[in-house]
């Protein structure tokens, strides 16, 4: 049986704001210098990375582990998916169905 995890609920929580707004920060200042799809995928699996690993763990990881899926429509945008284990006990409920551009 999964428990369904309403990320949009969990964000307006400002629980992990200020966390949120410097891991969003850094992703945006390294991807603007980004030259490479490579390098942009880097920068964000290490910001969240690190953001998941410093005191998140009443999160589940499915919310912070992205995996690339493909250049986006949006200009200078990536698309992303998030990392669904088989033995999760977690269903992210409103991920979009070709992934996030971000």
């Amino acid at each position: 049986m999964s428990t369904e995890i309403k990320v949009t609920q969990w964000l307006n929580s400002r629980e992990h704001q200020t966390d949120i707004d410097s891991v969003l920060t850094n992703i945006i200042r390294g991807a603007e210098n980004s030259t490479s799809e490579a390098e942009t995928a880097l920068i964000f699996e290490n910001e969240i990375s690190y953001f998941y690993r410093t005191g998140v763990e009443s999160t589940p990881f499915e919310v912070f582990k992205l995996i690339g899926v493909g250049k986006s429509k949006k200009k200078k945008h990536y698309r992303f998916k998030n990392k669904v284990l088989k033995a999760s006990r977690y269903k992210i409920e409103n991920v979009p169905l070709n992934g996030w551009d971000f």
